[in-house]
């Protein structure tokens, strides 16, 4: 796919800088959301956290199914079949209009369920209802761009996202506060302002779809069930650990709650920040699953454990410069987050210790989850998905959620230690993925498309 040898540092970063550029900017807006946010209320800026986290938790598992289109690509593409990559790109996109019905209905019951209590709740449900009746755009934008980076063409992909990503930015300070004639709408304009950026997203990527040079499948628009429900029986299984890991984040973050709001303000400035940041790892987890995929269609086994190395030694370099970073600005980092009135009162000498620790403990967990995203990425390719699915179904309450819970509410650990005890989990995940691996199951699982 690149110049560079087969599994090597230099054909991972190749495929991998575009993708993280185009996230890094996806990341960028998120970090520019709770920033208008954070300085419109600090109402909205916390409602911000659980409303997002929780609207993931339902797109998440429509979004590995429809986002497999990069797996089967990338396997189409290594066997030297493109003809028939467009075709599955648009079982995917159909897979995309079959769910909005769904999400719909979701969007306007579920916010009764999950927001039925807590002082944020008006502002969390707003946020997650608009969320969801925009979700068909965030499920056709990884199905079409699986066409581009199952090929190894990444680099369109960072240009797309960057610019969808300024539309946002720019909808985001018109429409939190009101700006040049728009109406004053806070945390739901937020969420329209998502919902656009992901929508012209959609509309550029169809144009290139459309008008690339290699794609005889461009029309291939007859819908086939074997391909759909083969991008549902991979994709949900991944979608639904995924899925589970994010409920355990919101139910860490509603413990976090009890511990009083300036505490559970570190608790969102944390998770923003590793929103910012998490274009890394996901790029490290997207870079890999191309190259796996292509891997495997051209069954040249021996380039993954490597490929699967160099991945992890990248994150590691990006996680140096982190830490570095995170040990020279300490405190201040938080204070971005906040107006000065807000600082003068929160920045007590235990809040500031309690951020420190923090801040160390969110660098550590953000080493060992690019570590193990890269894992994921090649399980993904391998479509050894039902094993993501227990663990992220089950683990994450074992050694996680329940630990911290008892933690805090019996033996009055403090939210360092809490995060302490994530950290601890993310260690014990990267253990039982790194076992996974050493089994080669891309040599056993096998996907039909």
């Amino acid at each position: 796919m690149t110049v560079h040898s087969p599994g090597s540092m230099g054909e991972m970063w190749t495929i991998t800088w575009p993708i993280m550029l185009g996230l890094f900017s996806s990341g960028m807006m998120l970090f520019v959301d709770r920033l208008f946010l954070g300085h419109y209320s600090l109402k909205a800026f916390a409602a911000c956290a659980n409303g997002s986290v929780s609207a993931y938790i339902f797109l998440m598992v429509p979004i590995a199914m429809t986002s497999m289109s990069e797996v089967f690509a990338g396997r189409l593409h290594g066997a030297g079949q493109e003809e028939k990559i467009g075709e599955v790109v648009w079982q995917m996109v159909w897979l995309s209009f079959l769910l909005l019905p769904l999400f719909f209905l979701i969007g306007e019951i579920a916010p009764h369920v999950l927001f039925r209590s807590g002082i944020y709740r008006q502002e969390e449900a707003l946020y997650f209802a608009t969320l969801m009746r925009g979700s068909f755009f965030f499920f056709a934008t990884p199905a079409l761009s699986g066409f581009f980076s199952g090929r190894g063409k990444t680099r369109i992909i960072a240009v797309i996202t960057l610019g969808s990503n300024g539309i946002n930015a720019l909808l985001d300070y018109l429409l939190i506060f009101g700006i040049g004639g728009f109406k004053e709408m806070g945390i739901q304009g937020a969420a329209y302002a998502t919902v656009s950026a992901q929508a012209s997203c959609v509309l550029l990527f169809a144009l290139f779809f459309f008008f690339a040079k290699k794609n005889p499948g461009r029309f291939a628009l007859k819908i086939k069930i074997r391909t759909i429900w083969e991008g549902i029986r991979v994709g949900f299984p991944a979608g639904l650990g995924h899925a589970s890991e994010m409920v355990a984040h919101f139910v860490f973050f509603k413990i976090m709650e009890r511990t009083g709001s300036e505490y559970h303000a570190i608790a969102v400035m944390m998770q923003s920040l590793y929103l910012l940041f998490n274009f890394i790892n996901n790029g490290i987890f997207r870079g890999t699953r191309s190259l796996v995929s292509n891997f495997i269609g051209a069954k040249r086994y021996l380039h993954i454990n490597q490929n699967i190395f160099s991945a992890c030694k990248i994150h590691a370099l990006f996680f140096s410069v982190l830490f570095l970073g995170v040990i020279i600005f300490g405190e201040k980092v938080g204070m971005i987050f906040l107006s000065k009135a807000e600082i003068f009162v929160v920045f007590t000498p235990s809040f500031v210790i309690t951020l420190k620790l923090a801040l160390i403990y969110t660098s550590l967990f953000f080493l060992l989850d690019g570590w193990m995203w890269a894992m994921i990425g090649a399980l993904v390719a391998a479509c050894d998905t039902k094993f993501i699915m227990m663990i992220g179904m089950i683990a994450q309450w074992v050694t996680y959620l329940i630990p911290i819970y008892i933690a805090i509410n019996y033996f009055g650990v403090s939210v360092a230690g809490a995060w302490l005890l994530v950290v601890i989990n993310q260690l014990l995940m990267c253990i039982v993925y790194f076992l996974r691996i050493q089994k080669a199951p891309w040599e056993i699982e096998k996907a039909h498309i």
